[in-house]
């Protein structure tokens, strides 16, 4: 009988245990940039795999402290969320403070595989995502924030390219002439008959 360990899996634990046999079985449909990153998963917080740093007290120096180096990836399910904190409130502050809606793109399955296969195409899926989004609301008089996330793999981890939208509930406003407003004031003129009156401190001013 095999035995179920109890508890929550990681997916470093996952990794860690299945990825030898499936890279065995797949290292051809695996890109390198992917291996890159489970790499650095698999040795995330660990002294012997991204090494680590060492603090030593001043005053008791045989009191040392390693700690192990994080990966820092994308894909990674601990050292991502501190990126994905970072880009939520960048996204915040550019953004500004209204309703919004949640707009998917995606693809016909007969181009999935050929998006696979041509990464550098993605960015057509991008491009031909933002311009409808863009070309509808001009049509409206208003140009919309637009952020757009590309996702590659649907929640069954097969290929379903798709992007994600997030876009303003409303906009700039467009006319059809651009109006031009200014700060500038003609300024009166002096009136020479003006009066010359005399300060204590014996200045005279030329008031207009």
């Amino acid at each position: 009988m095999e035995a179920i360990q109890s508890g929550k899996f990681t997916l470093k634990q996952i990794l860690q245990q299945n990825w030898c046999s499936f890279l065995d079985a797949y290292h051809l449909q695996v890109q390198w940039y992917a291996a890159y990153n489970v790499w650095k998963v698999i040795n995330c917080r660990e002294p012997d795999g991204l090494g680590y740093a060492t603090f030593a007290c001043p005053v008791h120096p045989t009191e040392i402290c390693h700690v192990p180096r994080s990966c820092k990836s994308r894909f990674c399910s601990i050292c991502a969320k501190v990126q994905i904190d970072k880009w939520v409130t960048d996204m915040n502050r550019l953004f500004p403070n209204c309703s919004y809606f949640h707009i998917t793109f995606t693809v016909p399955t007969q181009f999935r595989t050929l998006l696979f296969e041509k990464r550098s195409l993605l960015n057509a899926v991008f491009s031909a995502s933002t311009e409808t989004i863009i070309s509808f609301c001009k049509e409206r008089g208003f140009l919309p924030a637009v952020t757009a996330v590309l996702h590659t793999f649907g929640s069954d981890l097969k290929r379903h390219v798709h992007i994600h939208c997030i876009v303003s509930a409303g906009g700039l406003k467009l006319t059809e002439k651009a109006e031009r407003f200014t700060r500038f004031a003609k300024r009166k003129k002096k009136n020479p008959k003006a009066k010359k009156k005399g300060l204590s401190c014996g200045r005279q001013f030329q008031l207009g």
